[in-house]
């Protein structure tokens, strides 16, 4: 984009913006089961994905992000990246945060809270 104006005449850039999308495989209510396991698929999109990630951290609420704990982060042999996560009985939601850096030192942070029910 070097070169170009925007309609002020200043300079464009661009920013090293990154994301972490979830992808969760629901009902047709957009609803998880109630204690049962699911396997997430997520990805890094932006400057961070592939070779630009750093780390990347995942945390999950069942109670709408009183209190979160650590979901550990796998990848598959192919590169694709999940969390799979045991939803208990009496939750009604599923919250999720993630926390992205990529190797330029670039920071983001996501949290979703209700990212989808459980019923």
């Amino acid at each position: 984009m070097s070169g170009r104006r925007s309609r002020t005449g200043a300079a464009m850039v661009t920013l090293p913006l990154s994301t972490v999308r979830f992808a969760p495989k629901l009902d047709l209510g957009s609803a998880g089961a109630k204690g049962k396991k699911l396997t997430v698929p997520l990805s890094v999109q932006g400057p961070a994905a592939g070779k630009g990630l750093k780390s990347l951290s995942v945390q999950v609420s069942y109670d709408g992000g009183t209190k979160w704990a650590k979901a550990t982060v796998t990848t598959a042999k192919d590169g694709r990246r999940s969390v799979t996560l045991s939803h208990p009985k009496k939750a009604t939601s599923v919250s999720l945060k993630a926390k992205l850096t990529d190797r330029s030192g670039n920071v983001y942070d996501l949290t979703v809270v209700k990212a989808y029910l459980l019923k």
